[in-house]
């Protein structure tokens, strides 16, 4: 079971206790907000009224006990969360700011917010998602479908599950440093650039960086996958994807490609001593094995003889890994394994 997956079930437990903890708090109003208080500390709840608007969330509140205003009533929390349900289904939310002090992880949720246009995060984050997906089943921001604007931190190196799944309006920076994208991430979502790198990270707590369907019905075209593990990275729905490059520090590839029937390039950076595309052959090779572990529409593969029948052959369509059906003559090859040919990769 995933390392990622293991954090949110704990995670999701903190998250039930901090819900019911909201009615230990005592609850406060000021500067638009509604809020439970404790310890010096606050966390924006759902009020009487839904929000509506633009909401600036401060990263101090300053209010009254008991309503009485003077210096000795007065009072100072720091904003360090948001509820789960504060702005859940605001029809007419517009905008929201998020100061410094919150907690990446307890930034609440927007889902039904249909008219929501625009967030601004601290920078400061390197966590973005929803960290207690098994108490609470939808993504931070999934279904915001006039989202158009949101600054994802540059340091941001997890984005959680189902993030922003369904923001059909968004056009969103990928971080440079990703370490790990939860499956369907961004399904729906466009980026500002169609070429996307997942780097290496020699320390990194994730074997598999990108989940399921991560980039499913995007405007990806190009994908560098230099990470160390390709591991359940499923690329089906990727209509799009036209180019694969496996950088030269990937160890491991358990990987599919899914129905990504688009794909026309795949390429292996030659100082990558596991796998390679020999002979420009547009294919994903395990090099000590000779074994193709997955190809594309252009992939060409020749055969030199087999039952002394020559022939010259490409895919008609994509071919993975567990599947040679696309071949011009799926008669000659087997399962992962070539019966009785001597064959060779690329055009020479």
């Amino acid at each position: 079971m995933r390392v990622f997956f293991n954090n949110l079930q704990k995670m999701s437990i903190l998250g039930a206790l901090m819900i019911a903890s909201q009615g230990v708090f005592a609850q406060h109003y000021a500067d638009g907000l509604y809020f439970s208080e404790s310890d010096g500390k606050a966390m924006i709840i759902r009020g009487d009224q839904e929000y509506k608007g633009r909401v600036v969330i401060p990263e101090v509140l300053i209010w009254y006990e008991d309503n009485i205003r003077d210096k000795d009533h007065r009072r100072e929390s720091t904003v360090t969360s948001v509820s789960f349900d504060a702005f859940e289904n605001c029809k007419e939310l517009i905008s929201v700011t998020l100061p410094n002090s919150i907690d990446p992880k307890e930034l609440g949720y927007y889902h039904g917010c249909t008219a929501l246009q625009e967030v601004v995060l601290p920078e400061s984050f390197t966590e973005l998602g929803n960290f207690f997906s098994l108490y609470y089943p939808y993504g931070t921001f999934e279904g915001c479908t006039s989202l158009t604007s949101i600054n994802i931190p540059k340091h941001t190196k997890v984005i959680a599950a189902r993030t922003f799944y369904g923001c059909s309006s968004l056009k969103v920076d990928f971080p440079d440093d990703i370490e790990y994208v939860g499956d369907s991430a961004f399904v729906g979502c466009n980026f500002t650039s169609t070429s996307l790198t997942i780097p290496y990270h020699e320390e990194s707590e994730y074997y598999d960086p990108v989940g399921i369907g991560a980039f499913f019905n995007t405007n990806l075209e190009t994908l560098i996958y230099n990470a160390k593990n390709f591991v359940d990275c499923s690329l089906g729905g990727c209509k799009s994807l036209k180019k694969l490059i496996v950088g030269p520090q990937v160890e491991s590839i358990t990987s599919t490609l899914g129905d990504g029937e688009g794909l026309e390039s795949i390429t292996v950076d030659p100082n990558n001593s596991l796998y390679d595309s020999r002979e420009n052959c547009n294919a994903l090779i395990e090099t000590s094995t000779s074994t193709l572990l997955f190809g594309c529409r252009n992939t060409v593969i020749r055969v030199l003889t087999c039952h002394n029948y020559t022939l010259q052959t490409t895919f008609r369509k994509s071919t993975f890994a567990n599947s040679f059906n696309g071949f011009t003559d799926s008669k000659v090859f087997q399962k992962q394994t070539v019966v009785e040919c001597i064959f060779a990769y690329g055009d020479n």
